[in-house]
């Protein structure tokens, strides 16, 4: 049985320079969904930590934004 998780927004920054000037963006991971609201960031961080990346992973990562109702973001 495949354990439910929610898909959160984060945000990322690739290196490109000094301070702001690398390139920001944002993509959404899993996380399973019974993850509490107040370790949502450290949740991110582990599954972001986990991703292969093709090149240069980002530099800086955090949470976006959370989806409103956990009804809504369940996942199989």
């Amino acid at each position: 049985m495949r354990k439910k998780t929610r898909q959160i927004e984060y945000y990322r920054l690739w290196p490109g320079g000094s301070g702001d000037s690398g390139t920001w963006d944002t993509d959404f991971v899993p996380i399973p969904a019974d993850t509490p609201d107040d370790q949502l960031g450290q949740a991110v961080e582990k599954a972001v930590a986990a991703i292969r990346w093709r090149d240069e992973p980002p530099i800086i990562t955090g949470v976006y934004s959370e989806p409103e109702s956990k009804e809504e973001e369940n996942h199989g």
